[in-house]
C-alpha cells in the first residue's frame, strides 16, 4: 500500500502532522492564521459578523494585493504540497464567503494571488484546486501530544472556519472513520496478497478477513452516529456549512467562479469538500464490487429515482482526491478476481460477504438519517427566526455537494449497496 501513500497506521493521513511553510510564503500562513480574528461569513447578519465587515474589507484588499508566489520552491516535496494545498484552499473559501454582498448573476473573481499558485499546487498533486476532504479533514490534524500517537483522543483541528467547537467535531468524527478504517485498508491489502487458486487455508482467512470487515463497517458507523452530542445541526447547517460551498452550489445554473490569471478556470473542479471524497468509503465500496454507476444490471432493478440522481457523483468525487489516492482505487477496480468473485462460488462465503454488504448498507442508512439532520431538515425550517426563509426552502430539492438533490443521491448509493448482494446458496 506505500506504493499508494497509505501509511499502514495512519491509513490516508500523513504519518505526522504537516509543518507550516517556509518563510518565502509568510504571505499566506499569516493571512490564514488572521482570518477567524478579521472575517466573517457574509450571509451572517448577526452583531458579532457585523462587526467583523471593516476588518474583513481589508483582509479581502490584502489578499487582491497579495503577490503571485512563485511554488517553484516547493519543488515534488509531498508534504509540503499538501500544506500550501490546505492554506491556499481554506484563503479561497474564506475569501469567497466572507463577501456580504455577492451579486447573484456575476461570477465570482478568485484573486490570482491564490488562483495561480493553487491551481499549480494542485497540478502536482492530482487534486482539485478547491477546498477538499482532504484538507479539511487528512491534512488538516496536529497532536495534543508532540510524543503521543496519531489517534483522536490525542488531535485537535488547527484550521477552522468558525470558533464553534462543533466545527471541530465535525471534522475528527470523519478523522475517526478514516483512522479506524486503517484495519479495513490493511485487510484489503491481506486479500491483494493471496494468489489463485485459492488453498482451503486461504478460503478460511478469507472468511475471517469478511467478518472482520464487517466488524470494523459497523464501527464507522458508531462513529459517524457519535457526531450527534458534540456538532449541533442548527450551527452545523448555518455556521460552518456555508463556507463549504463550490461553485456550484446552488445549482447547474450557478454564476461559478473565475480563477484570475488562470486559462479555461470555467473547466476546473471547483464543487466543495464532502465526505464523498473519502478515498477508505470508495475503497471499501471498490473491494465489496459495489456499483454506484449502474453498470453491472443488478437486480432488483433500479427505481425511476435511482436514475433520477447523478450516477457520476462517485466517480467525479475521486476527482478531489490526490492522485495516488485515485491509483489505488484504480487498480481495485482493475482486479482480475474480486472478493465478489470467490463469494459467488463459495457457498462459505457467500452469507459473509453479504453481511458485509449488509454492515455497508445500514452505514449508508445512517449517514441518510445524519444528513437528514444535519442538511434536509435544517435547509426546510430556515435560518432561527425566519420562517418565510424555510418555507420558500421547503419548496425546493436539497442541494448536496456539487449542486446535486441529496436525497435521491443518499438514496442511490444505499440502493447500489443493496443491489451488490449475493443471493443465498440453494
Amino acid at each position: 500500500m506505500a506504493d499508494f501513500g497509505i501509511d499502514a497506521k495512519t491509513g490516508f493521513f500523513p504519518s505526522r502532522p504537516l509543518d507550516k511553510l517556509s518563510e518565502f510564503y509568510s504571505a499566506w500562513e499569516q493571512a490564514l492564521a488572521s482570518a477567524n480574528d478579521q472575517v466573517s461569513l457574509g450571509e451572517d447578519n448577526g452583531p458579532e459578523a457585523c462587526s467583523r465587515r471593516a476588518s474583513s474589507v481589508i483582509w479581502r484588499e490584502s489578499i487582491r494585493q497579495m503577490n503571485v508566489l512563485d511554488t517553484r520552491t516547493l519543488g515534488n516535496n509531498t508534504r509540503l504540497l499538501q500544506r500550501a494545498h490546505h492554506v491556499l484552499a481554506y484563503l479561497v473559501h474564506f475569501y469567497v464567503h466572507s463577501d456580504p454582498a455577492p451579486s447573484p448573476d456575476a461570477p465570482v473573481h478568485i484573486p490570482a494571488s491564490l488562483a495561480i499558485p493553487l491551481v499549480d499546487i494542485s497540478t502536482k498533486l492530482g487534486i482539485a484546486p478547491v477546498l477538499t476532504f482532504a484538507d479539511t479533514v487528512l491534512w488538516n490534524y496536529e497532536l495534543i501530544d508532540p510524543k503521543g500517537p496519531v489517534a483522536i483522543s490525542n488531535m485537535r483541528c488547527p484550521t477552522l472556519f468558525t470558533r464553534f467547537k462543533d466545527e471541530e467535531a465535525f471534522y475528527l468524527c470523519s478523522a475517526g472513520i478514516e483512522l479506524r478504517g486503517v484495519e479495513a485498508l490493511l485487510l484489503i491489502d491481506n486479500f491483494l496478497r493471496l494468489r489463485e487458486p485459492f488453498s482451503d487455508s486461504d478460503r478460511e482467512a478469507l472468511g475471517k478477513l469478511l467478518a472482520d470487515l464487517t466488524r470494523v463497517i459497523d464501527d464507522l458507523k458508531s462513529i459517524l452516529e457519535s457526531v450527534r452530542p458534540d456538532c449541533r445541526p442548527t450551527t452545523f447547517y448555518h455556521c460552518i456549512r456555508p463556507w463549504f460551498k463550490g461553485c456550484d452550489a446552488n445549482g447547474a445554473n450557478s454564476a461559478g467562479w473565475v480563477y484570475d490569471g488562470v486559462k479555461d478556470s470555467h473547466k476546473l473542479d471547483l464543487s466543495g469538500p464532502s465526505a464523498g471524497q473519502s478515498c477508505l468509503m470508495h475503497a471499501i465500496d471498490a473491494f465489496l464490487v459495489i456499483d454506484h454507476a449502474l453498470e453491472k444490471h443488478r437486480t432488483p432493478v433500479p427505481s425511476p429515482q435511482n436514475r433520477k440522481a447523478d450516477l457520476t457523483f462517485m466517480s467525479r468525487m475521486q476527482r478531489y482526491m490526490p492522485k495516488t489516492q485515485k491509483s489505488f482505487l484504480e487498480f481495485l477496480a482493475a482486479l482480475p478476481v474480486t472478493i465478489r468473485d470467490v463469494a459467488e462460488e463459495d457457498p462459505k462465503l457467500t452469507s459473509l460477504y453479504n453481511d458485509a454488504v449488509g454492515s455497508m448498507k445500514e452505514f449508508r442508512n445512517a449517514h441518510m438519517k445524519i444528513a437528514t439532520l444535519y442538511i434536509i431538515s435544517q435547509a426546510r425550517r430556515g435560518p432561527p427566526g425566519q420562517a418565510s426563509a424555510g418555507a420558500e426552502a421547503g419548496r425546493s430539492a436539497v442541494l448536496g455537494t456539487g449542486g446535486n438533490e441529496l436525497s435521491l443521491l443518499l438514496k442511490a448509493g444505499r440502493d447500489a449497496t443493496s443491489r451488490a448482494a449475493l443471493p443465498g446458496p440453494n
